[in-house]
C-alpha cells in the first residue's frame, strides 16, 4: 500500500543549524526519503511496523517518511521513552525494525503484517497508565490540517517552529506534518528545555518563523527564563499551545513578555486538533471553538464527544494477527466540559478524576485553581485516593518557593470549602509529568502520599 501526502514543493524543512533560507524543499525530501527506504531492514516492508526512537532533526522526519513511502507503518516513540518501555511497546506491535539517530537501523524479530485501514502508529502519553497504541490515518491528518489552516489562516507563506519531540503527536503532526501539508515550511530544533532554549531563540532570530507551536510547560519556561529578549518573537504572528490545559496566568505572562497572542488548542492523539482559539477573538479560560463543522464537538451529560472527521482508526491490541480494534466515527472522551455563550469549549477536568467526598462530587481543577492563588505556589495537583470510610482522601501535591505545610493549611481554611480541604499535603520540587508535558496524575495516585 503506497501513500501520498499531496504536499506542494513550496513546503520544506530546515534545521536550527542551517543558515536563513536554506530549506530542503518537498521534492528533495521525497526523493531522499524514497532512497533511504532501501535501507529499511526488511525484504518487503509493506504493512510491517518500524519503530523510530530518535531526537529531533531532519533525518528523523526523513526516516519517518521513508517508512511511509516504502509501504511500512512508522511507529515513532519520544526519546524520553526508556529502553525497556520502548522495547515492550515495539514487541507488542510485532515490529520488524527500529531506527535511532545514534546507531541507525536495527532489525527486530517481529514480522506481523497489518491489514489496511491505517498508516501510522502513535502512542498516547500514558497519563492514565500504560501508553496505548493508536492507529492513525493520513487522510484524517490531511482533513484536520485543512480545518486548522482555515481557522488560523495559515498557508505556504508561513514558517513554523515547534518546541517538542518530533516522535510525539504534537511535534510530528502539529509542528511538522500539518505545516508541510498546508504548504508551509518547518524549522526543526531540539526539544526545548532550559538547556536548549538558546537553540530555539537562535533559530527564531535566524529563520524568522511566523508560527510557534508550544505547550503550557514550555510557554511557562520561556516567560520565566532570564536572558530571553522581549522582542525576540516580534515576527511571530501567534503561538499555539497544545498537549495540556494552559493556565490563565501563564497565558497572560507569556503574552505580556513577548507581545504575541498565545492561543489555546484542544485535542487528543485520538482526534488530532479539535478546537482552537480564534486569533481575532481569543477567549481566555477556554480552548476555543470546534473545528470540523457543525456537530464536530458536543457535550452530553458533561462529557465531551468528538466527531470532527479526524477521529483515529482504532486501538491496536497485542495479538498475533494484524488486525486492530476499529473506532467509531465519534470519540467519547474522558474530559468534562461545557460551552460558553460564544461557543467556546471550556474543559473542566476528566471524568475519572471526579472526587466524591461525603457524597459531594467536584473536579480537582476547581480546587487547584484556588490553591494556585496562594502566594509562593507555582503549581499544584489535587488527587482523590479511594478510602472506604471517606469516599475519597484528598491529597494536594504542591511545588513553589518558601512553602510551609502549616501556612498552607491556614490558607486552605480561608480559601477552600470544608469538603475540598486536602487531608494530606505533599511539597515537591516539581510535579511529575508525562512525555507530553501533562501532570502525571496516574503516577501521583499510585505513589504513597507522604507529608512534609
Amino acid at each position: 500500500m503506497k501513500v501520498s501526502l499531496d504536499v506542494s514543493n513550496k513546503a520544506g524543512i530546515t534545521s536550527h543549524k542551517r543558515p536563513k533560507g536554506d530549506f530542503m524543499l518537498w521534492d528533495e525530501m521525497y526523493s531522499r526519503a524514497k532512497s533511504w527506504g532501501q535501507a529499511i531492514p526488511a525484504d518487503d516492508p509493506n504493512r510491517l511496523v518500524f519503530g523510530i526512537h530518535a531526537e529531533n532533526g531532519i533525518d528523523t522526519i526523513l526516516q519517518f517518511l521513508a517508512v511511509l513511502f516504502a509501504g511500512g507503518i512508522p511507529a515513532p516513540l519520544a526519546p524520553s521513552t526508556d529502553v525497556d518501555t520502548r522495547d515492550s511497546l515495539l514487541k507488542s506491535l510485532g515490529a520488524s525494525g527500529l531506527w535511532n539517530n545514534s546507531v541507525g537501523w536495527i532489525r527486530l524479530p517481529g514480522s506481523r503484517r497489518y491489514n489496511d485501514g491505517f498508516d501510522i502508529v502513535m502512542h498516547s502519553s500514558g497519563s492514565t497508565g500504560v501508553p496505548k497504541a493508536l492507529a492513525i490515518t493520513l487522510s484524517s491528518m490531511k482533513k484536520n490540517a485543512r480545518d486548522v489552516a482555515g481557522a488560523l489562516k495559515i498557508d505556504h507563506n508561513d514558517i513554523h517552529i515547534g518546541t517538542y519531540s518530533q516522535c510525539y503527536m504534537s511535534g510530528l503532526y502539529n509542528a511538522t506534518l500539518l505545516p508541510l501539508i498546508t504548504g508551509g515550511r518547518v524549522v526543526s530544533v531540539p526539544i526545548t528545555t532550559p538547556l536548549t532554549a538558546k537553540d530555539l531563540i537562535a533559530a527564531i532570530k535566524e529563520h524568522r518563523p511566523t508560527v510557534l507551536w508550544t505547550s503550557p510547560l514550555i510557554a511557562r519556561m520561556l516567560h520565566r527564563l532570564e536572558g530571553i529578549p522581549n522582542d525576540v518573537m516580534n515576527g511571530i504572528r501567534f503561538a499555539v499551545s497544545c498537549t495540556a490545559t494552559l493556565q490563565k496566568e501563564d497565558k497572560e505572562r507569556f503574552e505580556e513578555k513577548f507581545h504575541i497572542p498565545l492561543l489555546q488548542s484542544y485535542g487528543l492523539c485520538e482526534t488530532l486538533i479539535t478546537t482552537m482559539e480564534d486569533p481575532d477573538d481569543p477567549a481566555a479560560g477556554s480552548v476555543g471553538r470546534p473545528l470540523g463543522g457543525k456537530g464536530a464537538v458536543i457535550v452530553k451529560d458533561g462529557r465531551v464527544i468528538i466527531s470532527n472527521g479526524a477521529v483515529f482508526a482504532g486501538y491496536i491490541r497485542e495479538a498475533e494477527s494484524g488486525s486492530f480494534v476499529p473506532s467509531e466515527e465519534r470519540f467519547i472522551t474522558e474530559d468534562m466540559g461545557r460551552f460558553d455563550k460564544k461557543g467556546n469549549l471550556v474543559i473542566e477536568g476528566r471524568a475519572s478524576e471526579v472526587i466524591n467526598r461525603d457524597g459531594i462530587k467536584f473536579l480537582p481543577s476547581s480546587v487547584e485553581d484556588k490553591i494556585a492563588l496562594i502566594p509562593g505556589v507555582s503549581e499544584c495537583a489535587v488527587v482523590g485516593i479511594e478510602d472506604g470510610s471517606l469516599g475519597a482522601r484528598i491529597v494536594a501535591w504542591v511545588s513553589g518557593s518558601n512553602l510551609d505545610r502549616k501556612k498552607l493549611q491556614s490558607e486552605f481554611r480561608k480559601r477552600l470549602r470544608p469538603v475540598e480541604r486536602p487531608h494530606d499535603i505533599v511539597i515537591v520540587d516539581r510535579l511529575p509529568r508525562t512525555t507530553s508535558g501533562k501532570v502525571d496524575r496516574f503516577s501521583l495516585r499510585t505513589r504513597e502520599a507522604g507529608i512534609r
